[in-house]
């Protein structure tokens, strides 16, 4: 008499080894409670010294504490009932939280196959089999264990409900077994409910055809396949384990089974766990041997069976971790439910499901496992909130909640990498059904989840979803595509169909006709892109009225494209040499004001005119033209050579510089005396008409009036001069020119401008002012005092002598306002984000105002500062750092060209 098994605790790289003579049939109640239970429960056994084998294990367990596994078998509840061994497994998880849970399908063979024991050693079993002349199957309500389903030669399907094992009929081999059954005894379909009340623990698939057996049973009979396959060479034998639903894909639904309900086996576990204690068999034991002792018969006990030691967690406990692991079992089939009601769209399903949680059942997370749980069921519910439109719940109540959950949850059980992509997931997506979508937010939420590791696919997948989506929303059709192309895959119905309706708006913007064929309008696109080459765009610019774009590579290549099409017209590699001999790193481009001439600046002082109607080198100019080894110290300052047009074309300033030299600061070196020298050429002759050093300045700006009689320089924290180029004399100097104090500010900048009639200079001074200088007036002048700590990092004069300001301050909103010079009354135009203005364009005829700054230009109305459009690499893809593009704008075709990476990208104000 016995009930035998062998407990096994795995610690430390080495295991322990266990006997109980009476606890194979009840493991399932010893080990439910959870692993602190189990440890104790083991340890409470008798040590053994050797295994027992498969004839006399009728259970086992291994706690492999190091891995966190529960390898086991036993109980002779759950032994042979599938659905029943099913849903306790769903009921242990919550309480073996990280644990890895298995069945141990082979018995005390797969108990030594996890420790690499000799499997000879608990080998001992032998299978044969005599199969009777006709195998006849049992009639319903009949004992019923097998159901055998068998495609015959010509095609035909028969089931057959048998009693016995599967090893009975199957070791004989194909053609004694295949002999032994007549399809004529058989059914062409069979309701397992309608043949027997009791579920059946075993199974196989045969097709003759194909030569094919499929075998499923539920005790600890996975060894037995290793003979089987023997027995049927030639054959494909599949072990399935368990998962008997295989036999109706296998049968076309011809085998239909219908397993218990939910709440009977829960029912029928409860009864088990909390109420089915028997009293201890060593007791019965000794009643049976008294009673025979007394009637003088001889009587031999083993030792081992009067040794028993149950679990002992108290009814309390056990009634408490019952109620837990229900709860969270409730939970987890809630959140299968869910996934699979939001796998095909099916929302309003999903927020039934969870309507039903208050914030106490969200936040009653005991374990890690239940954290997560919790979390992902959360995420599936505001998930279908948002696709049924409760846009303003999810905002207002449930991602404070989310947020809620993240937080305490990480606290108590630590930072999870799912939990944190679960909750930047809603929070990026949640932007998306936002009347005015934040593409750039979306980007910098979802972005970074890229990079994390051990990303699940179907997180991947919406991620990507949702920054494509963000894209075409902002019209961005090229970036959508390319996120497209990166292999998403999916198999949910719901998002095969939002994904195909993507790549439907991809299509109609690639195939404008279509569109108008089937009568719909399609998206403006927010650019195109052309003139993408091998290596990064280093600047770019229009020609004025944007017919040409003109790009030069960082590797020096100079490349002309026609705008309308990209096509490549001309390429120049006269530079490529300063580059790849490190003389030359950054460089700025610019047309002459008819579009005839391109003025490429690069190093310290060389200048480079390109005629774009005959495609040749027109002149050069070396001003000064230093040698390298002058140069070497500053290389790393990004230094190159400013270039600007007055507005006929007559005259042409030259400004060698340096992107990153700031001139407030000290290293221990003066200031290089080309960083405050300017250069005036006539362009017609290529004369210098017009040159002048600062010592110990660096200048920040310089303009033309739009007479061409006079030219500003602004020199960043000192003096701010007006030279008459005619006569080569100053007539205005003043000491107060501003010093941004800006990472992006410390080249050249847009910080003076004259009026239209040439009779007024304005200019961003210190001390937080503006200040304008009328020349008419013997040098009359006034200010507009900013509030503290603002500065002027832009601005611009219209034709009405309306100034347009930018006034920044570190970590503070840019404010955009105009005034009317004598009027100091302010109008703020608008308030934006945190940013520095480069420059201003203004078309007043299409009441456009351009807006460019380090990675970033928009298209405002003028009138108002509303928001028109906005080209950000920001919105296009996810960057760790600060992206620099090169912007040039054309207000007079209502153009932009910006780059990114090796491309270049044209916006417009109109119609592409």
């Amino acid at each position: 008499m016995g009930q035998r098994a062998n407990l096994i605790l795995v610690r430390n790289g080495s295991y322990e080894l266990y006997y109980s003579h009476w606890c194979a049939n009840t493991l399932p109640r010893d080990l439910f409670w959870g692993p602190e239970e189990t440890l104790s429960f083991i340890e409470g056994q008798q040590p053994a010294e050797g295994w027992l084998d498969d004839r006399w294990a009728e259970g086992g367990v291994i706690m492999d504490m190091d891995h966190q596994v529960l390898l086991w078998y036993g109980g002779e509840d759950i032994m042979y009932d599938i659905p029943l061994r099913r849903q306790l497994f769903a009921l242990m998880q919550p309480l073996w939280s990280g644990w890895e849970l298995r069945w141990a399908k082979a018995g005390i063979v797969d108990m030594a196959m996890y420790l690499h024991y000799p499997l000879e050693h608990v080998r001992s079993l032998e299978y044969t089999t005599e199969l009777t002349s006709l195998i006849e199957p049992e009639p319903k309500d009949g004992f019923i264990r097998i159901i055998a389903s068998i495609v015959f030669p010509n095609g035909e399907v028969r089931i057959f409900p048998l009693s016995g094992t599967f090893d009975e009929y199957l070791l004989a081999g194909p053609s004694s077994f295949i002999q032994a059954i007549s399809p004529a005894s058989g059914q062409p379909e069979l309701r397992v409910a309608e043949w027997s009340e009791d579920f059946p623990d075993q199974g196989f698939h045969l097709d003759t055809r194909c030569r094919s057996l499929d075998i499923w049973y539920a005790g600890d009979d996975s060894d037995i396949i290793t003979h089987v396959k023997k027995c049927w060479p030639d054959w494909t034998v599949t072990d399935l384990a368990d998962q008997y639903e295989v036999q109706s894909v296998l049968t076309g639904n011809a085998v239909i089974f219908s397993p218990q309900s939910q709440s009977k086996l829960i029912s029928q576990l409860q009864e088990m766990l909390l109420y089915s204690a028997s009293s201890s068999p060593v007791n019965s034991i000794k009643l049976f041997a008294d009673y025979y002792e007394k009637a003088g018969r001889e009587v031999e006990v083993n030792p081992l069976a009067l040794i028993d030691h149950p679990q002992g967690v108290a009814f309390n406990t056990r009634e408490d971790k019952f109620k837990f692991a229900l709860s969270q079992a409730m939970l987890n089939q809630d959140c299968d439910e869910a996934l699979n009601y939001n796998a095909t769209g099916s929302f309003h399903d999903t927020v039934r499901i969870f309507a039903k949680y208050a914030e106490k059942d969200w936040l009653s997370s005991s374990s890690q496992q239940s954290w997560l749980m919790h979390m992902q069921a959360f995420f599936l519910y505001m998930e279908a909130l948002l696709y049924i439109g409760q846009v303003q719940d999810v905002e207002k109540t449930q991602l404070d909640l989310y947020k809620k959950m993240h937080t305490e949850g990480t606290k108590r059980f630590g930072y999870i990498n799912s939990s944190s992509v679960l909750l930047q997931l809603v929070e990026g997506s949640l932007l998306l059904f936002q009347p005015h979508c934040n593409t750039e937010q979306v980007m910098r939420t979802l972005g970074p989840l890229l990079e994390r590791e051990q990303l699940k696919p179907e997180h991947k997948f919406k991620i990507t979803y949702y920054m494509a989506l963000a894209n075409i929303q902002d019209g961005n059709f090229v970036d959508a595509k390319a996120k497209l192309a990166e292999g998403m895959e999916t198999k949910e119905p719901f998002w095969i169909r939002k994904l195909q309706k993507l790549n439907d708006s991809i299509e109609e913007y690639e195939n404008p006709q279509s569109v108008l064929l089937k009568g719909k309008k399609g998206k403006r696109p927010l650019f195109v892109e052309l003139a993408r080459g091998e290596q990064w765009v280093g600047a770019t610019s229009l020609s004025p009225d944007g017919s040409l774009t003109a790009v030069m590579y960082m590797d020096g290549w100079l490349k002309l494209f026609r705008t309308a099409d990209g096509d490549e017209i001309a390429a120049f590699s006269d530079s490529v040499s300063l580059f790849q001999e490190e003389k030359a790193t950054n460089m700025s481009l610019v047309f002459s004001p008819d579009g005839h001439f391109l003025a490429v600046g690069l190093g310290v002082g060389i200048v480079k005119i390109y005629d774009v109607q005959k495609l040749t080198l027109h002149a050069e100019h070396l001003h000064p033209g230093l040698d390298w080894e002058q140069l070497e110290r500053n290389a790393y300052y990004h230094e190159y050579t400013y270039v600007q047009f007055s507005i006929t074309g007559k005259y042409m300033v030259i400004v060698p510089t340096a992107e990153d030299y700031d001139p407030q600061g000290d290293d221990g070196y003066p200031i290089p005396l080309y960083y405050g020298t300017f250069y005036v050429i006539d362009f017609s002759t290529g004369e210098v008409v017009l040159e002048h050093s600062y010592k110990e300045r660096k200048i920040g700006a310089i303009m033309f009036s739009p007479d061409e009689r006079l030219i500003a320089v602004g020199m960043f924290g000192k003096e701010v001069v007006v030279w008459d180029i005619q006569c080569q004399k100053t007539i205005v100097e003043r000491d107060d020119f501003v010093w941004l104090g800006l990472a992006d500010c410390i080249g050249m900048t847009q910080t003076l401008a004259f009026t239209v009639h040439s009779d007024k200079l304005v200019y961003a001074s210190k001390n937080a002012k503006l200040t304008v200088v009328d020349f008419l007036g013997e040098g009359w002048s006034h200010s507009v005092a900013f509030e503290h700590n603002y500065v002027t990092c832009a601005l611009y004069v219209d034709s009405k002598d309306y100034i347009i300001a930018a006034k920044y301050a570190h970590y503070k909103p840019v404010i955009i306002t105009r005034w009317k010079i004598g009027d100091p009354k302010e109008e703020v135009l608008f308030i934006g984000s945190p940013y520095v203005v480069k420059e201003f364009f203004v078309d007043e005829a299409h009441d456009e105002l351009w807006i460019s700054s380090t990675s970033t230009a928009e298209l405002r109305k003028y009138s108002t500062g509303e928001l028109v459009r906005k080209w950000t690499p920001y919105s296009w893809w996810y960057s760790y750092g600060v992206i620099y593009n090169s912007i040039s704008v054309s207000s007079q075709a209502g153009m932009v060209a910006i780059s990114y990476q090796e491309g270049i990208r044209i916006g417009r104000s109109r119609n592409f």
